[in-house]
């Protein structure tokens, strides 16, 4: 009987385990958490609206964010302030902003436009606003948006312009609005489109400009408008026009500038504008003009002088500056909004800052900053 007994037993020790492995009590999963990733990267190009910013990804997909009051990010999204990226289309190979509108060059050479239209400014024959992409011209090398005005650069070097002419700024000899593209010249191998003033620069490197010049931007020694282009300048390899002032940048590197200067923003230690060219500084790889300058200097520094309401400068406070600043090393390229600005560095990074009041920083918040900070 005991040796019954203590066989079951053991028995028991067994067979219990036994059961237990079968039928497991059930267990929760881990719980894997992804790490976290910038919501862009891989970024080839930045550019800067007016309260708006566009970001072309290595891929070709451009993503935008910010302003979208007319439609001008491309795409419908319900809301003024959009303060994350959005997808807006793929296969980009450059993009030129106004003050409400947008137009995308693609890679296969059609150009697309999108956004407010009051003027004729998208060039589909109409004067009806969109929020969403409408192919417009093809055979297409290059393209620039004013605030109302329009231009791309053909193949065949031919310039063509759309929109607002009210100060003669599409250079046709009237000053007649129009809502589809016109021929204006030959022979053009750059756009700088500005506020109502326009710049092309030829293929022998000459600066030409028309439209409005009560600040003297067009540089011509006196502030009267033009409605058919000029010569202003020879030697030029860049130029940039926005809010009054034009940064003109010459083939030995050196910059220039002329028109508004009331915070500063020639960097020349004075608040006095001029209506013919002046020169700022040397060694200069690229700028772009806001309601201030930014510079990028050949040994990849970013340099900023000028308007600060908004905190652009970058300097922690709103207080303006007539004598440029530094804002960061490393730099690849840089882009200027009319109140902000956002540079792309060596490694890929982009910082920002100043004006956020729509988003256009992309951080998901309407923020302003007074510093530069990260944003991808």
């Amino acid at each position: 009987m005991k040796k019954i007994f203590i066989a079951a037993a053991l028995a028991l020790v067994f067979v219990v385990p036994a059961c237990k492995k079968k039928n497991p009590a059930p267990v929760d999963p881990p719980v894997v958490v992804p790490a976290e990733k910038p919501v862009l990267q891989n970024i080839a190009q930045i550019q800067a609206g007016g309260s708006s910013s566009y970001f072309i990804l290595q891929d070709g997909s451009l993503w935008a964010a910010g302003d979208n009051g007319w439609g001008q990010l491309g795409k419908k999204t319900g809301v003024v302030e959009n303060p994350k990226p959005l997808f807006i289309t793929d296969q980009v190979s450059k993009i030129s902003i106004g003050i409400s509108h947008t137009f995308i060059l693609k890679k296969d050479g059609t150009v697309w436009s999108t956004g407010r239209n009051s003027w004729g400014e998208l060039g589909g024959g109409d004067l009806d606003r969109r929020a969403e992409l409408q192919k417009v011209n093809s055979d297409v090398k290059d393209i620039g948006a004013g605030y109302w005005q329009s231009f791309v650069i053909k193949n065949d070097g031919t310039l063509w312009g759309t929109g607002a002419n009210t100060f003669g700024q599409l250079g046709d000899g009237t000053t007649t609005d129009r809502n589809g593209f016109v021929k204006l010249m030959d022979d053009v191998l750059q756009l700088g489109a500005g506020e109502n003033t326009t710049f092309v620069i030829k293929k022998d490197n000459s600066l030409w400009g028309t439209g409005f010049n009560q600040y003297g931007e067009l540089g011509t020694g006196d502030n009267k408008n033009v409605s058919s282009f000029i010569k202003l300048m020879d030697g030029v390899k860049k130029v940039s026009s926005k809010e009054y002032l034009t940064l003109i940048l010459k083939a030995d590197n050196s910059l220039w500038a002329t028109g508004k200067n009331n915070y500063g923003q020639f960097g020349n230690g004075t608040t006095t504008g001029s209506n013919v060219p002046v020169k700022i500084m040397d060694g200069v790889l690229d700028m772009a003009a806001g309601a201030f300058a930014l510079v990028l200097k050949q040994d990849n520094s970013a340099w900023i002088t000028g308007n600060n309401e908004m905190g652009q400068l970058g300097t922690g406070d709103i207080n303006p500056i007539s004598t440029p600043v530094k804002l960061m090393d490393q730099v690849k390229s840089i882009a200027a909004g009319t109140l902000f600005c956002m540079v792309l560095k060596n490694n890929g990074e982009v910082y920002g800052v100043g004006d956020n009041r729509s988003g256009q920083l992309g951080q998901g918040t309407t923020t302003n900053s007074h510093k530069a900070i990260k944003l991808f």
